[in-house]
């Protein structure tokens, strides 16, 4: 097997080559978000211009994901795409993504979790960075232990509403934040084998998922949850000392270890017992099928960014979560909360990357907007499940 430019090449080999086509050849374009590692990846990118002569563009264009299937195949898109890896089976089926036959000793390299996160119909399709998973931040100062129960988070909740402080907010309409508590009671997006989703068993109502409506629905009724609260104010809050406790990424980490408080990091509170499931998001780069310059992307992947030296640069601005690169995992594997995500995959659940990923993510939304309505948990579900099924196996 081969990688998508053998990693075997020799050091000469690959100054001969590049002295061979730098002169003609035109930049390679990166395209990523901007709240993830842009000075990490400019860095990059200044280590590889200087060792071939070839310029990479780093572009932040708003909505890149939403752009990418219609400017890949016209030539103006990027050779590059950094983003998260439930978009490769729609983007595989629209032919954009270049497939990736690595060898064994390149494969072996990566967390199987996260390799295999871009596995579609028995293909790879690019190369995985950093592991995201939902964690509970918390100030040291407010609470001296993170609540592993929502019985020890309700605790909390009295003690700190008498300070005039809240314990845990969250903008409820997140689905990331939100459907964890929901899977808690047995929901799920599909079914899977393996790495393999099945798009015709749906579970947006299995197991006594209605009562994690019921849950959510409590803590609005409550005012713990609330319409009007952004995700902005809830990181003002925290950042003032108002709230002791927050759902975050792995986006967040770095602002989170600069603020005047020590915070921790913990896996969410089980539910009656049961972990909730917080969806895991491996994000990656991708190379564009249409690009004139496929082997010059796969050969600045694998040897400046998918390296110790590259995934550090992209881990001190934004935080990957836990590296999806073994040896560089390996590095800094005892940091206290790379292990409080490990701990949280294991009761994670792999956002699918099956086609039909999008749909579910319009139709759960649907289920948020309905929770201030009269309609039971079960109805709403129910039809969430009905919108979600293809029609020929539709429910009654």
């Amino acid at each position: 097997m081969k990688c998508l430019f053998c990693r075997v090449c020799c050091s000469l080999f690959g100054l001969l080559f590049f002295a061979n086509t730098a002169m003609a050849q035109p930049p390679l374009t990166i395209w990523m978000s901007a709240q993830q590692s842009v000075s990490g990846i400019k860095a990059i990118a200044k280590r590889f211009e200087r060792a071939s002569g070839i310029k990479v563009i780093v572009q932040t264009p708003l909505f890149a994901d939403a752009k990418f299937p219609l400017f890949a195949p016209n030539g103006n898109g990027p050779d590059i795409i950094l983003t998260y890896h439930h978009h490769v089976g729609l983007w595989a089926r629209q032919g954009l993504l270049a497939d990736i036959d690595y060898s064994v000793p390149s494969f072996s390299k990566y967390v199987p979790l996260a390799i295999n996160s871009l596995k579609y119909q028995n293909q790879y399709y690019g190369y995985p960075l950093g592991i995201e998973v939902l964690n509970l931040a918390y100030n040291k100062n407010l609470i001296n232990n993170p609540p592993s129960t929502w019985y020890e988070m309700q605790y909390w909740q009295k003690i700190l509403s008498r300070q005039g402080k809240k314990s845990l907010v969250w903008p409820y309409r997140d689905t990331e934040m939100s459907f964890p508590f929901l899977s808690a009671y047995g929901a799920y997006s599909f079914a899977h084998s393996g790495f393999v989703f099945d798009s015709h068993n749906v579970g947006l109502n299995a197991g006594k998922a209605s009562r994690g409506i019921d849950f959510i629905r409590a803590l609005l009724a409550q005012q713990w949850l609330s319409d009007e609260v952004s995700q902005g104010q809830i990181e003002r809050d925290f950042r003032q000392q108002q709230q002791a406790m927050m759902l975050v990424k792995p986006q967040q980490w770095q602002s989170l270890k600069q603020l005047g408080f020590q915070v921790g990091l913990s896996v969410l509170p089980t539910i009656e017992g049961v972990p909730p499931k917080p969806f895991i998001n491996v994000y990656s780069a991708l190379v564009n099928q249409y690009s004139d310059q496929k082997d010059i992307a796969g050969y600045f992947i694998e040897n400046y960014l998918t390296t110790e030296q590259g995934l550090a640069s992209l881990d001190n601005q934004v935080s990957l979560g836990v590296p999806a690169y073994i040896p560089y995992l390996n590095q800094v594997a005892s940091n206290p909360w790379i292990q409080a995500s490990f701990s949280s995959l294991k009761y994670g659940q792999l956002t699918p990357n099956t086609p039909e990923i999008s749909r579910f993510f319009s139709v759960i939304m649907g289920v948020w907007l309905q929770l201030p309505s009269d309609r039971t948990g079960a109805d709403i579900l129910l039809d969430a499940q009905r919108k979600m099924m293809p029609a020929e196996v539709a429910l009654p």
